[in-house]
């Protein structure tokens, strides 16, 4: 019978530990197969099949979905001895969403996991290392040439999902497409989403940007008379999603409010019992001409704590999570 489950799972692709054999034995293994298959996210990505993930799949409800490359590297320093945090911490991640009593005990499991652990191998001369870092997402698609349509869509998706967020405003519940503004008369009250596609600094000293949707673009005017809205206008940028409100002129808008995405104020906070950052960066261009090598350098030592002040050297000790977007 453990043959014909070998060669069964073999011919998916997936290998099984021995813990996981006896276990199967004595379930339908047909439907652990498909389980496999539609729950766990990434499943490319996974080699070997053992009993923990068989009682993850037949006790929680949830997907799973991390860094299955990470989470066997853990389980075979597991199995040698050498970590058993980061495995026991890559379980209880997986269990966090439906066991309200892992959190304390997966927050523990974290900060334990401090310092990286050197373990001496049969050959001193080379050292197994295993680093308090558990990467939950990584984006591993194969290099390919990349066309115009590829940022066209991106830029689109970028855009809705924005819009998304500005819509639970109820100042912005009313918005209507550039398209249709620009068919109203003079002096009507309208709403509107869209891009910062260009910026620019009038005689008088006032701004007008130029936005867009997926329907047309159209010039917004910011006067100085309202100084708040006006310095804030000054902090936009290109490709900036933003909202809106203001009063129409000839092929123009006068803005009397401009909304940027953010969390709503009525959402109920979620707060960690220590204090912890985020670091979150985009746009490295590592390769390019405009790569900031020196400065992305900086960052790096920052994040050690060999570069800053000491204000900032106490922060950097206290990022717990990065994050890298495009």
């Amino acid at each position: 019978m453990s043959q014909h489950l070998i060669n069964y799972y073999l011919k998916k692709e997936f290998l099984l530990s021995p813990d996981i054999i006896q276990a199967l034995n004595r379930e339908n293994h047909e439907d652990f197969a498909k389980k496999t298959k539609e729950r766990i996210k990434n499943n490319h990505q996974l080699i070997t099949l053992n009993k923990d993930l068989l009682l993850l799949l037949n006790n929680t409800p949830i997907n799973l979905e991390i860094n299955w490359l990470e989470f066997e590297r853990s389980r075979s320093l597991w199995e040698k001895g050498k970590d058993i945090k980061t495995y026991t911490a890559f379980l209880d991640l997986m269990d966090y969403n439906i066991s309200p009593e892992k959190k304390e005990i997966l927050n523990t499991l974290l900060k334990e996991i401090q310092k990286p652990v050197y373990e001496q191998l049969e050959d001193p001369e080379q050292k197994e290392e295993s680093y308090p870092v558990i990467v939950l997402k990584s984006y591993n698609k194969p290099p390919q040439k990349r066309e115009v349509q590829h940022f066209v869509n991106y830029y689109r998706a970028r855009y809705n999902s924005l819009k998304k967020i500005l819509l639970n405003r109820p100042e912005l519940i009313t918005a209507t497409s550039i398209l249709r503004i620009l068919n109203k008369q003079n002096r009507e009250e309208v709403t509107l989403i869209g891009i910062v596609k260009e910026k620019t600094t009038s005689k008088n000293n006032n701004i007008i940007i130029t936005v867009e949707d997926l329907t047309e673009s159209i010039k917004v005017v910011i006067t100085q008379n309202n100084q708040e809205l006006f310095n804030l206008a000054k902090d936009l940028v290109y490709d900036e999603v933003i909202g809106i409100n203001g009063t129409t002129g000839n092929k123009v808008v006068f803005a009397k409010q401009i909304f940027i995405p953010d969390v709503p104020k009525n959402m109920p906070l979620k707060k960690s019992p220590e204090d912890i950052y985020v670091a979150v960066i985009s746009d490295i261009h590592i390769g390019s001409r405009l790569f900031l090598e020196e400065d992305f350098l900086k960052f790096i030592q920052w994040l050690n704590g060999e570069f800053g002040s000491q204000a900032n050297r106490e922060i950097a000790k206290k990022v717990k999570y990065f994050n890298k977007t495009i």
